[in-house]
Order: C-alpha cells, then sequence, then structure tokens
C-alpha cells in the first residue's frame, strides 16, 4: 500500500510542479502584456496635449481665415455696388442690365441716337 501512496504521492508532485510552471508561464507573460499597456498609456498620455495643442492651433487659424474671407465679401460685394452704380451712371439702363446678364449688346443703335 505504501508503494500506491508513493506513486500517488509522486503523480501529486508531478502535477503540482507542471500548474507551478504554467502559473509562473502566465504571470511572466502578463507581466510583459502589462508592461507593454503602461508603455503605450504613458505614451498617449505624453501625446494628447500636444494633439490637443495643435487641433485648437488649427481651429484658431480655420476661425481667422472665415473672418478674412468673409471681410473679403463684404469688400467685393462693396465693389460689385460701385462698379453696377459707374455702368448705370455710363450706359443706359438697358445696355447695362444686356451687360451685367452676358447678353449680347449691339451698340450701333445706341451711337446712331447720339449723333443725331
Amino acid at each position: 500500500m505504501t508503494v500506491q501512496l508513493d506513486a500517488l504521492y509522486d503523480v501529486q508532485v508531478h502535477f503540482a510542479q507542471q500548474i507551478l510552471d504554467v502559473i509562473k508561464d502566465n504571470l511572466q507573460r502578463d507581466s510583459r502584456n502589462t508592461a507593454g499597456s503602461i508603455c503605450i498609456m504613458t505614451l498617449v498620455i505624453i501625446i494628447s496635449p500636444i494633439v490637443i495643442l495643435f487641433i485648437r492651433l488649427i481651429i484658431n487659424d480655420i476661425q481667422r481665415y472665415a473672418v478674412v474671407l468673409s471681410d473679403q465679401t463684404k469688400a467685393l460685394d462693396q465693389e460689385q455696388k460701385r462698379a453696377d452704380s459707374l455702368l448705370y451712371r455710363l450706359l443706359p439702363k438697358s445696355v447695362a442690365q444686356k451687360l451685367k446678364h452676358n447678353e449680347q449688346v449691339c451698340f450701333l443703335p445706341i451711337i446712331i441716337q447720339h449723333v443725331q
């Protein structure tokens, strides 16, 4: 009976050693994974403020561009009104409207009216 108990004890010790080896391997693998995760998290924490800063700078540039574009649009509208006013002062209204709408204008009848 002691031989059988010794055999069972040896089997128990063998399985216990295998279980300890598996646990040790898993612990080492998990430690490496944790170290890698910590490195990635640290990198993200360091880079995030830089990315946020660049995004803010880009947003500020876009807002400034929008203001400049708005100002230029207003100036262009004013120039268009000035050009229209000048066009209507220099030419008869019907001719000015045709020119504004890119229609063909025959100036011969107008020249004849001014000559007579």
